[in-house]
C-alpha cells in the first residue's frame, strides 16, 4: 500500500483494511521504503509492504477503492461509502473530501479524509528540483462524535511536476 506523510509507517504498526463492501483484513506492517508516487523525492509518500493478520484482503491487481485506517478503531461493519455529498468541516472552499468512512455500519460519515493546496500555510517549503514546481497538499483527517466533527491528523504531501 502507499502511505503519505513524513514519516513512513513502522514496522509492526496495525491498520484496518476497508473498502465499499466493509472490513477486508487487519494488517501488520513488515517494512516501508520512500514510494514512486513521491515525484518530488522528499519523503512524503512511502510504499509499505504488509502481512494480513486477519481476513482476506483484496488481490494487489483489484480495481476496488481501498483504504488503510490507523489509530482509530473501526468495527466489524466499518465500510467506506461513496457517492456521499459531504463539504470539508473546515469550511474552506478549496478543499475537497476524499474519502468517507462509517466506522460502525450505520450509514453515517464517521471519519473523513481531505485534502486541499495549503502551500501558503506551510512554513520553509523545501527547494523543489531545478525545472520542478512543487505544490504542498495538506491531508487532514477528521472523525465526528455525536454531531460534531474535530481534526485527527493531518499529514502533507509535496506533489512535483
Amino acid at each position: 500500500m502507499t502511505c503519505y506523510g513524513k514519516s513512513a509507517p513502522e514496522a509492526g504498526q496495525r491498520f484496518t483494511v476497508i473498502d465499499e463492501s466493509g472490513v477486508r483484513g487487519r494488517v501488520v506492517v513488515k517494512e516501508s521504503a520512500r514510494s514512486s508516487v513521491d515525484a518530488c523525492q522528499l519523503g512524503t509518500a512511502h510504499d509499505v509492504v504488509i502481512d494480513a493478520e486477519e481476513g482476506a484482503l483484496p488481490p494487489q491487481n483489484a480495481s476496488a477503492y481501498v483504504v488503510a485506517v490507523r489509530g482509530l478503531e473501526v468495527g466489524e461493519h466499518g465500510r467506506l461509502l461513496r457517492d456521499v455529498p459531504l463539504r470539508a468541516p473546515s469550511g474552506r472552499s478549496t478543499e475537497n473530501v476524499w474519502t468517507v468512512i462509517d466506522r460502525d455500519g450505520d450509514g453515517e460519515a464517521d471519519l473523513l479524509g481531505t485534502a486541499y493546496d495549503c502551500s501558503s500555510e506551510v512554513q520553509d517549503l523545501p527547494a523543489a528540483r531545478p525545472g520542478q514546481k512543487l505544490d504542498t497538499v495538506c491531508i487532514d483527517y477528521w472523525s465526528r462524535e455525536a454531531a460534531e466533527w474535530s481534526q485527527v491528523g493531518r499529514d502533507i504531501f509535496f506533489n512535483c511536476w
